[in-house]
This record gives C-alpha cells, structure tokens and sequence, in this order.
C-alpha cells in the first residue's frame, strides 16, 4: 500500500492571523490593543520627523559682542568674521579649531566679502585690504578720485584685488565706485536722492552688480529704515559708472541677494533677492517678479542644487522652494536655544544661521542639507521605509484573509 502524503502540521501564519479577525477572542483584543498603540507611536513619530535632522547648535560670540558680516570659503572650512566687540570692529578667523585674530593693526575694518578662497576688507578712508586666509592683511592701494576718500561700508569682490564698493564721505553722502588694484572710478550716488545705498552684491562675470538700499519716504521715518531699494550699476574703474533703479517699492529692508547659477531654475532666474517682508527674483533680462507663496524671512540663501532656503526670524524654522519640483516646503527647526535670526548663509553642503542665544551672546545653528537623504539621519525618510514595509504587509495579511475565507478548503 502506497504511503499517504502527510498532513500540513496547522494553518500557516498569515491564515492564523486572518483568522483572529474573523472571530472575537482574547488574542484578537490584544492585537487591537497593538494596533492602537502602533497608531499613537506613529503619530508620535511623524511629530518628531516633521523636525529637520541634521542640526547643531554652537556658540560664536560673547555677550556685548556682534556679529557684522561672515564671509564662508568656498568649500565651507574657514570663514572671516566681522565683530563689534563693544569698543571696535576687529576681524576674526573661523575654522575647526575655533576662532582667531586676524592682524589688522593700523586698519580699521568695516566691511568684507569672499572671492574664491580670499577675501577683500573694506575699511575707513578709503582703505582696502585683502586676505589668503593665512597671515596677516596685504594692502590694496588704489589711486582714489580727488576729493576725500570716503569709509568703505560695503565691498564686493570680483577678483584678489578688483570689485565694486560703497564709500560715506565725512558728510555722510554714500556713493558707488568700481575699483581694481591701480584705481577707483569716480562714485556715482542713488538716482533717487531720498533713498540711500547700503550693500553691493556684484555678480559672477563682475560687469556689473546689485545695490540694496533703503527709502525713508517709503514708510514710517519714526520706525527707522524701510523701503525696498533695488539698483543695478555697470562699468569699470576706468570707465563711468552707470546706475538704475529695478525695484523701488514700500516693505521692510531687503538684507539678501544671491547669485543663482544658470543651469538652475531653467536658467531664467540670475538672482534671488530676499527681505523682511518679501522674496523677489531677477531674471535674466533684468526684470523684477515676486516668487509666490513667500512672504518675508530673516535671511536667505542658495545652495548648490539651486534649493532656496529661507530662516523665519524666529529661528523655528526653514522653507525651502526646489527649483525642480516648484514646490515650496517647510521644515521645523528643534530648540536649540536660538532667539533670533540675524543672517543666513551656505558653508559647504551646511546652511547656517547665525544668530542670538537665548542665554545671551551669538551663536551657529548648522544645518547639514545632506542629512534629509541618509536614512540613518532622518527619522522621516526612515518612517516613509517603515510605512511601505507595513503597508505591504497590511495588503498581504488583507489578501491571505480573503483567501482563507473565500477560497481555502474547508476541513
């Protein structure tokens, strides 16, 4: 006699588990309660992935001392620091190691800007310095027009010894120049006189550069300097300078502009600029657009994707606007003591906000914008693996119950 196949030893997993929904039991109440509880847990843990991963927070000045300008190398190791130390501006050195003192003796310093991995300083009376990252301050001395040399309150750099900058003469009249290491044209001011320039921005060919300035007719005088003033100036140290008016229109100070690079946005957008109360863009034929769905932000900046990334003043969180999917996102910050934004800027593959600390002084809030695509980083990317994971497992379990009740032999 032939020997029997034999017998399958019980149900398999998936028909067990389909059975324990047909019919009540105690095994079926104990799995509610596991649904339940995964349920809150979920909800837990889309809470703690709504925050942004990949941030720290470090101190950077005193109290008493200010923060007036950071310029980043361009792979984001070094950076050159302007700060009010309650006495004087002096200029330091930020790394790995920490911060340092930069020699200026004899110079005061009032303003700076990056070009590849040096910098040029601006300071009183005219006098122009650069900087390798190194050692101390070499001089820039170029022949300025008759007439006094005015305080550089803002410069920006085309090249180790070239640029565009802002000069205030003893009266207090602020004009722009072009300037290289043998000369410096003769200053152009605001083709508005009620309006004022206080930062240049030049761009990547160095033809020519974005002022940012203010106009008090534009708001309130009582509340301190508002207005969006934006000017376009052209020409060279030795050619005369030519200036125009692009945006001129009530809001809060714009504080940003940016450079964006041509093979982003579809190479329609040459430059964001961004204020307290708006978000423009220029476009490559010179025209002025609101982008849409912003409002103001306490600091902006451009990464190397082209993302926009904007800090609310607050220091609670960042919108970011890919230029890929033309999609505008927020991301929360975690609490890391930070009370107020003053300035944004990119360090490498890091956005930084600098800003004030809740227990006094000025501190970093580093951001790595890698950390959202590691999954180990970010509880985000991994809940949405866990949620794929589940669902599949929800479809299969769905499917092995029909088929139990359905299709399966019955004993």
């Amino acid at each position: 006699m032939a020997e029997s196949e034999s017998e399958p030893s019980g149900p398999s997993l998936l028909a067990r588990l389909g059975l324990l929904l047909q019919e009540e039991s105690e095994d079926q109440w104990f799995y509610f309660g596991v649904f339940v509880a995964v349920l809150m847990i979920g909800a837990a843990w889309l809470q703690v992935a709504s925050v942004i991963p990949g941030v720290a927070a470090v101190g950077m000045l005193e109290e008493g001392e200010s923060l007036e300008d950071i310029a980043w190398s361009s792979d984001g190791s070094q950076a050159l620091l302007l700060v009010e130390n309650g006495l004087e501006t002096e200029l330091r050195s930020l790394d790995d190691s920490g911060q340092s003192l930069v020699a200026s003796e004899g110079f005061t310093p009032l303003s700076i800007s990056r070009i590849g991995d040096e910098w040029i300083v601006g300071g009183t009376r005219g006098a122009l310095a650069s900087w390798d990252g190194e050692d101390t301050l070499t001089d820039i001395t170029p022949s300025w027009p008759e007439g006094p040399e005015g305080d550089v309150i803002s410069v920006s750099a085309n090249s180790a010894s070239s640029g565009y900058l802002l000069s205030r003469d003893p009266y207090g009249h602020v004009q722009m120049h072009a300037f290289d290491a043998d000369n410096v044209s003769e200053g152009v001011a605001s083709p508005m006189q009620s309006s004022e320039m206080i930062s240049v921005h030049s761009d990547p060919t160095g033809a020519s550069a974005l002022v940012i300035g203010y106009d008090m007719s534009l708001g309130n005088p009582t509340l301190g300097k508002s207005g969006e003033v934006l000017l376009r100036v052209t020409g060279s140290p030795r050619q005369p300078l030519s200036i125009s008016m692009l945006h001129h229109s009530a809001g809060g100070l714009l504080h940003t502009v940016t450079w964006v690079n041509d093979a982003h946005w579809g190479g329609e957008v040459a430059a964001l600029i961004a204020g307290s109360s708006s978000t423009l863009v220029m476009h490559d034929d010179m025209s002025i657009s609101q982008l849409l769905g912003l409002g103001g932000s306490a600091g902006a900046a451009v990464d190397s994707s082209g993302t926009f990334w904007f800090a609310s003043t607050d220091a609670t969180e960042l919108i970011s606007v890919d230029w890929m999917q033309d999609d505008v996102e927020t991301h929360k910050l975690p609490d890391l003591g930070m009370t107020e934004v003053d300035s944004v800027t990119i360090s490498g593959n890091t956005l930084e906000l600098q800003g004030d600390l809740e227990r006094g002084g000025m501190g970093r809030m580093v951001v790595d914008l890698e950390a959202q695509d590691n999954l180990a980083q970010s509880l985000d990317r991994l809940g949405e693996l866990l949620f794929v994971v589940l669902t599949v497992f929800a479809t299969v379990l769905a499917v092995a119950t029909i088929w139990h009740k359905q299709f399966a032999p019955q004993s």
